[in-house]
């Protein structure tokens, strides 16, 4: 949301600043000990890592107000935006340690939907038979119509959003509420992406890390299930049995062959432009028949760390059961794991 506003000060919505401030403390997850995470309540992020139960390393947890009195050697943020390093820059942090303006300009565009559709139609050359997906960067009303009259079930996404909120499910004929939203995305956003319907059997990610040198390493598979397209929970185990449930569909050699091409075409992407984690989601689809499988090698780039890449933190052996991690909201928002057996999550 943040990337699509792109502006220095922005006001979040009740929920996501209530999300925000809750699990604010998950950094400790992946931080080395001695880093500083900043949260907006240091008494309640405390009780929240305490309450997960996981391992995590000794880290200060401190506040805004504190930055100004503390000295760090550098940033790491879950996704970076100019709002953040505003609100950062306010609170007295060495402006040296973070994004300039016009990288944080070349990180919101490699960061739009457009950059997934570069990336899927890379990734499908060779491959065609095995794979699926199209995608279209459309900017004016016509074509959305040109379009929905092709494919009559289609999917409009807006170029930066997140949770669902930017996504639609459509049927021709498009009715009048749902070409509002689309024209208003136009205009504010520049391009609405067209893309037509698949029948998905399964979620999954594969997640990465880019290092200043612009080497791309893999860090691992995430299966995750979602809810109208928010995010629900994710499959904590090996990578051996991850791997042996998306084989039940798709397989190793692909599966190898589109993790290469990811390393190799977005670390020439980012070269010089972004380090640290990204995740490219991914789906299985229904083949011609009920017993043939197909690959979307692409559904979308996340250019920041993900809800995979903190499964991927968590402690995953053949000695440990198979868990689901998962966020829960009574009062608060809470991150949860549980024995697969015990949790309402699906999966697969």
């Amino acid at each position: 949301m943040a990337l699509a506003y792109h502006q220095p000060y922005i006001t979040l919505p009740h929920a996501i600043q209530e999300f925000k401030n809750n699990l604010s403390f998950i950094p400790a997850l992946w931080a080395s000990s001695g880093d500083g995470v900043l949260v907006e309540d240091v008494a309640y992020a405390v009780k929240a890592l305490h309450r997960l139960g996981c391992p995590h390393a000794d880290v200060l947890f401190v506040t805004s107000e504190a930055l100004r009195s503390m000295l760090f050697s550098g940033v790491s943020a879950w996704g970076m935006d100019k709002s953040l390093c505003t609100m950062l820059t306010d609170a007295g942090l060495d402006a040296r340690l973070l994004p300039t303006d016009g990288q944080l300009e070349q990180l919101r565009r490699l960061s739009g939907r457009a950059t997934s559709m570069q990336l899927l139609r890379k990734l499908r050359q060779g491959v065609e038979q095995a794979t699926v997906g199209e995608s279209h960067v459309v900017t004016d009303m016509p074509s959305v119509k040109t379009l929905g009259a092709l494919y009559g079930n289609m999917v409009v996404k807006a170029p930066w959003s997140s949770s669902g909120r930017g996504i639609r499910y459509i049927s021709a004929p498009v009715c009048p509420s749902v070409m509002g939203w689309i024209a208003n995305v136009i205009r504010n956003q520049g391009y609405v992406m067209v893309e037509p319907y698949y029948k998905k059997v399964r979620d999954f990610a594969m997640e990465f890390n880019v290092g200043n040198d612009g080497q791309v390493a893999y860090q691992g598979l995430s299966l995750f299930t979602t809810a109208k397209g928010a995010y629900h929970g994710n499959l904590l185990a090996t990578e051996h049995d991850k791997e042996e449930i998306i084989n039940r569909y798709i397989s190793s050699p692909l599966l190898h062959h589109v993790k290469q091409g990811i390393m190799c075409m977005m670390g020439e992407m980012l070269q010089g432009l972004y380090h640290g984690p990204f995740g490219v989601d991914m789906m299985v689809v229904q083949g011609n028949d009920s017993h043939s499988y197909l690959l979307h090698p692409c559904v979308e780039i996340n250019l920041r760390r993900t809800m995979g890449h903190v499964a991927l933190s968590l402690p995953a052996s053949e000695l440990l059961p198979k868990r689901i991690m998962y966020i829960d909201h009574d009062v608060n928002y809470l991150l949860k794991t549980a024995n697969v057996e015990n949790c309402f999550v699906k999966t697969l």
